[in-house]
């Protein structure tokens, strides 16, 4: 079998664009051996390649991870990093978050109410919708999990959770991630001090907000989260958010022009 070629080099100058690259060069097969860092990386696809990665006699998630991908996306200690009866709990806790009783469609009358503001704030104006979907779903999740983002930060945050995710960068101004991080981690510590419920915009009866539910939550040793940890969990809800909004632009556009629908 011939040696490979390491492919560090070309999975920085592509990024996400790298495994779809490899699968077409290779015929679009299930899996398909690589390198990277200097040690092998099989690209995996389908519906059993996640079986297999979701098996944990096939995977270790702990030290799996370089250090400037924590730092910047996932954040150390979370629940990426855990394996084991850990990572079981920790996953619980945010599926109950995300995917509890009406958790999507409070999601969605937020976001549904973000975009017809920002409709209105731009009658007879230009706008670019890339920016606008962007700080429009960030306020949506932002309100959803709590704490809200004060109007004028709107945008930093944004602009901080689309660096999240385009090439693994250092999230956004440092100043306003530092001021967010210590806010969601004093609002735990609050919680956890006997602190009322924390207000978020959402109708009256609404569950739990998530810093609500992290705070009460119990790691498999039976002690709470490191406060800290929160401002990285939070994460967890953005990431899909501004993945996401990359494709709302080319959803736009096939919608308006049929002809581009093959490359939406």
């Amino acid at each position: 079998m011939p040696r490979l070629i390491d492919g560090t080099v070309p999975l920085l100058l592509q990024g996400y664009a790298r495994a779809p690259d490899l699968r077409r060069r290779h015929g679009d097969p299930s899996a398909v051996r690589s390198r990277h860092t200097g040690r092998p990386a099989p690209l995996l696809q389908g519906p059993a390649a996640v079986d297999f990665f979701y098996d944990e006699r096939h995977v270790l998630r702990d030290g799996a991870l370089p250090g400037p991908v924590l730092d910047t996306l996932f954040g150390r200690g979370a629940v990426q990093t855990l394996d084991g009866e850990r990572h079981r709990l920790r996953k619980a806790l945010f599926v109950s978050l995300l995917m509890g009783d009406g958790s999507v469609d409070e999601l969605t009358a937020l976001v549904r109410g973000h975009w017809a503001a920002a409709v209105d704030g731009r009658q007879g104006r230009g706008a670019v919708l890339f920016d606008e979907a962007v700080t429009v779903l960030a306020r949506a999740v932002c309100d959803w999990t709590g704490p809200a983002v004060p109007e004028d930060a709107a945008r930093e945050v944004s602009e901080d959770c689309v660096a999240m995710v385009d090439g693994f960068t250092p999230p956004g101004p440092r100043h306003w991630r530092a001021r967010r991080e210590e806010s969601l981690a004093r609002t735990v510590e609050e919680l956890r001090g006997g602190a009322t419920r924390l207000h978020r915009a959402l109708p009256t009866g609404a569950g739990d907000t998530a810093p609500e539910t992290v705070a009460r939550h119990r790691d498999a040793d039976g002690h709470h989260h490191d406060p800290a940890l929160w401002s990285d969990h939070h994460r967890i809800p953005t990431r899909p958010r501004s993945g996401f909004t990359v494709s709302v632009p080319s959803r736009q556009r096939s919608h308006h022009a049929p002809r581009f629908q093959s490359q939406a």
